[in-house]
């Protein structure tokens, strides 16, 4: 593994971090201050890159998906499309330039341009972006987020960053950037991350760290950590939500057994009452997953 030592927390105060573990080559960090844990030292951003590309989304790689993400697309594709009408509902924008950072194939940017937007994607991996760019007709991009403002041009109404602040060494860098992307009352969707009760405390103690998906895994943030870093930021009205799980993916999970025919009843009432069933699924399936929503202020 190539590592290097680049030891900083999101809140960018080294000496106010803990190491909690090491084990080999890598550590885990606690900021003290906003409760985000880091590896450290951390991979290079040549290692990251390496990690994104072809054997990681047809499932050959050691890290990511084991069943290959592109197999799974019309799942993917049907998960984009609720997202983003969830999303919609939420920041009342209908229209405008859309930014999915970390965008992989490019299933949530279709789901955003046939919703009516400009929508663009960025991502590491050259394969990735070159399955949208053929396979969908997508206008995506190969870059790092962070290095957002040498691969995008304008300002954005909508930036979304779904499952990749976990990839990025420094969350925060990424975030500033992000909002310097947005329009005045620009909408920032994030996550998934941990959603914590009010009197959730950081760990002192983790006794391993191999589930964690390092060095896949770099940075992870939780409720606290998202706070600390988006207020200091100036972004506002943050709102924490659990992470919407579509409703036709939660009937899948429940009733994939169940006979054709109530399948097929099941489906039309699940069309009919999507948006507001999401509410009661996230809360069964991702108890504790949850993502944000905050704006850029307007003048």
């Amino acid at each position: 593994m190539i590592l290097e030592t680049l030891d900083s927390c999101a809140s960018r105060h080294f000496d106010r971090t803990v190491e909690l573990v090491r084990q080999g080559e890598c550590g885990l960090r606690l900021c003290q201050r906003c409760s985000m844990l880091c590896v450290s030292p951390r991979p290079t951003p040549e290692l990251l890159a390496q990690i994104d590309e072809e054997d990681y989304f047809d499932g050959t790689g050691s890290l990511g998906n084991p069943e290959g993400y592109l197999s799974q697309a019309s799942g993917y594709r049907a998960r984009s499309g609720f997202m983003v009408e969830w999303m919609q509902k939420l920041c009342r924008l209908q229209g405008g330039r859309w930014l999915d950072v970390g965008c992989g194939p490019g299933f949530l940017v279709e789901a955003a341009s046939k919703a009516g937007y400009d929508a663009c994607g960025l991502d590491v991996s050259k394969t990735a972006v070159k399955f949208g760019r053929e396979n969908l007709g997508l206008n995506l991009e190969v870059g790092h987020a962070e290095n957002l403002p040498e691969c995008i041009s304008g300002s954005f109404d909508v930036i979304t960053l779904f499952d990749g602040l976990f990839h990025v060494r420094d969350p925060r860098m990424v975030l500033n950037y992000v909002h310097a992307a947005l329009k005045s009352g620009g909408a920032l969707f994030a996550g998934p991350f941990d959603l914590h009760p009010p009197d959730w405390k950081p760990p002192t103690v983790i006794r391993n760290i191999e589930s964690l998906g390092i060095p896949e895994h770099v940075s992870f943030v939780n409720q606290t950590s998202m706070e600390f870093l988006l207020n200091e930021l100036e972004f506002q009205d943050l709102r924490f939500l659990p992470m919407p799980e579509a409703p036709s993916t939660v009937l899948t999970q429940r009733f994939g057994m169940a006979p054709p025919w109530l399948m097929g009843i099941l489906r039309k009432l699940v069309r009919r009452v999507g948006f507001f069933l999401h509410r009661a699924a996230s809360r069964v399936v991702n108890r504790k997953a949850g993502c944000v929503f905050a704006t850029k202020a307007g003048f």
